[in-house]
């Protein structure tokens, strides 16, 4: 009892003095049944994703984690158990810290806040639920609501306002999340150390997303730590850039720069390829590209604008595919 009063999960109610789990207690720590009931949330729903390893198209997905009925699906084991699949994908190289390896490396701190991020920043009363997505090129994290500051606050931290303070302090004490900023700082560092792509953030309507992607852009079984960071790798000649074989979406990507040489919408682009799915072709294309800085929005103060275009950045840009 202890525990839970000093979480939020257990409060006294100061006007009636009444007692009772709270609901930010409910969502963390509580039985699903009791999470959906009708004085809870009941349209409530978390959902990880996950498509590795699989060219199969009858394949959906490879592992799924939602409230199947064999788990309690509140958010602290929903955060556990995801948070477990999704390191799976991240290079594990040897490090030491006062003669001690450390397991973990600035790329799962990044992971971790980008999880935590999705879930204290959820709106629990809008229209929709958390979504977590690994695929073999990307993480994605969606939570239902829009942003509570600017992107440039966002990006830069220091500036927090977190529309779930309780399960936010709930983290904290499980020694998982910090108050200041957002932890954005940790995201891009994390990302950083390994040279791979910088996170990028866009917000969605009807309804309403705050989506995280976090392009994966190295492969893991490299040996050496010069290999796991592209940043030092050595420069590939002509000839070796032309061995490579690219693959699918490899090939999309020089497709959209071709065709973006003049400003397409995202349907237009959705169209050339033959692609239906939107969520899928921005999270797997779009955003990556926008990351990468190959691709550029024409209205990038308005990221959510119906009028929004995309075009190739620069013109030399296809010759370095």
């Amino acid at each position: 009892m202890d525990f839970l009063r000093k979480t939020g999960a257990y409060a006294t109610e100061y006007e009636t003095g009444k007692e009772g789990f709270t609901l930010a207690g409910l969502l963390m720590f509580g039985k699903y049944d009791s999470i959906i009931n009708r004085s809870g949330a009941p349209m409530y729903f978390v959902d990880y994703r996950e498509r590795v390893a699989t060219d199969n198209p009858d394949i959906r997905w490879t592992h799924r984690i939602y409230p199947d009925g064999l788990w309690e699906a509140n958010l602290y084991q929903f955060y556990v158990r995801v948070y477990n699949r999704l390191i799976q994908s991240l290079p594990r190289p040897f490090m030491m810290k006062d003669g001690v390896r450390q397991e973990e490396t600035p790329a799962h701190d990044a992971v971790r806040e980008a999880l935590i991020n999705c879930i204290v920043h959820q709106d629990v009363n809008a229209q929709g639920h958390i979504i977590v997505e690994r695929t073999d090129d990307s993480l994605v994290f969606m939570n239902q609501g829009m942003m509570l500051v600017s992107k440039q606050q966002y990006f830069e931290g220091g500036r927090s306002i977190c529309r779930n303070p309780t399960l936010q302090k709930m983290f904290m004490l499980l020694g998982r999340a910090e108050k200041a900023g957002s932890g954005v700082d940790k995201i891009v560092n994390g990302w950083q150390s390994l040279g791979w792509p910088l996170p990028t953030v866009t917000e969605e309507t009807r309804p309403d997303y705050v989506v995280l992607t976090m392009q994966l852009g190295g492969k893991t079984d490299k040996k050496t730590t010069q290999e796991n960071n592209p940043r030092k790798q050595p420069k590939k000649t002509t000839q070796e850039n032309n061995l490579r074989k690219p693959n699918k979406q490899d090939l999309r990507k020089e497709e959209i720069l071709k065709f973006c040489i003049e400003p397409k919408s995202l349907f237009d682009i959705m169209q050339y390829l033959n692609l239906k799915a939107r969520k899928n072709v921005m999270n797997v294309y779009i955003n990556p590209m926008l990351g990468a800085g190959v691709l550029k929005m024409t209205e990038p103060e308005n990221p959510t604008s119906r009028n929004q275009m995309y075009v190739t950045a620069k013109a030399d840009t296809l010759g370095e595919a």
